[in-house]
């Protein structure tokens, strides 16, 4: 719905590790090192570093999204200012899909600032 802010850098999350994974019934919530997290409201795609194909819309009821904790995050890259691709130490990658123009897709926190995408 929104895009990422000029004001800030996705490289942000680069080198953090994920803490906490926790789901509800409408959300997917990564905690990283703190001050840090990413509520999913939407989508996203999980390839597994044997390169598994795990494409989930909320709610999700089945999941391998836990093999990502602790792991740290290599590289984050934008597309198009609003999808979100998460490399992780493991080689396995997280993509946030930010691309629903009428919803919002994930909200951001970083050190006590939000936004949503």
């Amino acid at each position: 719905m929104y895009e990422w802010p000029n004001t800030l850098d996705e490289s942000t999350f680069v080198g953090r590790t994920i803490q906490a994974i926790t789901f509800t019934e409408n959300t997917v919530h990564f905690v990283f090192e703190p001050p840090c997290s990413i509520t999913v409201l939407s989508a996203l795609t999980f390839r597994m570093a044997d390169g598994t194909l795990e494409e989930s819309t909320i709610p999700i009821r089945e999941t391998r999204l836990p093999q990502t904790l602790g792991l740290a995050v290599r590289r984050a890259t934008l597309v198009d200012r609003r999808d979100l691709h998460l490399e992780l130490s493991d080689g396995s990658e997280v993509w946030i899909d930010g691309a629903s123009l009428n919803y919002e897709c994930y909200s951001v926190s970083l050190g006590g600032r939000g936004f949503v995408v």
